[in-house]
């Protein structure tokens, strides 16, 4: 809430990078009181795939998704955003060969056409 504003007015690229850090700490946090085990034992490998989950599928995403957000708006970056699921229902479709089942055809029907008509309506 408010991102729209906020990227205005500090930019697309610091307003990620104080909600990622601030994200990050307090996940940081609730890790460390929730999870009392010790982080350095994992293998070196562990690190590797947080990180680069980290990077590739969180940092990178939410520096476009506010990059969106200041160059066309908070309300057209979110009706854009709702078909995110329904690309990861084709991916694990194709890639991960995952059957789709027809509730799930039901609910991105109703997505797409939701899309559509606020899309309409602008």
């Amino acid at each position: 809430m408010g991102s729209g504003v906020m990227t205005h007015s500090i930019g697309s690229t610091r307003f990620t990078a104080y909600t990622m850090s601030i994200a990050g700490i307090a996940t940081l946090i609730h890790f460390a009181a929730s999870h009392p085990i010790n982080l350095i034992a994992l293998p070196s490998k562990v690190y590797y795939l947080a990180l680069f989950m980290a990077v590739f599928a969180t940092v990178i995403p939410a520096f476009f998704m506010n990059a969106g957000i200041r160059r066309i708006g908070a309300g057209p970056a979110a009706i854009i955003s709702t078909t995110g699921p329904i690309g990861t229902l084709i991916l694990a479709f194709f890639i991960l060969r995952e059957t789709i089942t027809v509730n799930q055809l039901a609910g991105t029907l109703l997505v797409l056409t939701g899309v559509y008509v606020i899309g309409r309506v602008k």
